[in-house]
């Protein structure tokens, strides 16, 4: 994650960053349990929980910048973000000598 926002994400978002990244393990394996269950009531409520879950990881993700949309609301386009990237590599390979 911190590799794809690198362009807009700072030490302040780590926090989010992380809750983001636990949310996608809890995702998983909600899942995983839910493809295990047979019993059609129990597994609608578990097929729920997922929906929700990843509505609320969505919403993580939008607040760090990670939809068009969101991304369009902090003000950043992709190609501003990539001509970032290329200006911070430029400036962090040149030669100290």
């Amino acid at each position: 994650m911190w590799e794809h926002g690198r362009a807009w994400l700072g030490p302040s978002d780590e926090i989010v960053v992380r809750l983001a990244c636990e949310q996608v393990d809890e995702l998983v394996n909600l899942r995983r349990a839910t493809s295990q269950i047979r019993d059609p009531r129990l597994r609608l409520k578990y097929l729920r929980a997922v929906q929700e879950s990843e509505r609320t990881l969505l919403q993580t993700v939008s607040a760090l910048g990670f939809t068009p949309t969101a991304r369009a609301k902090l003000g950043l386009v992709v190609a501003q973000a990539a001509e970032t990237q290329t200006r911070l590599k430029r400036f962090t390979g040149r030669n100290p000598g």
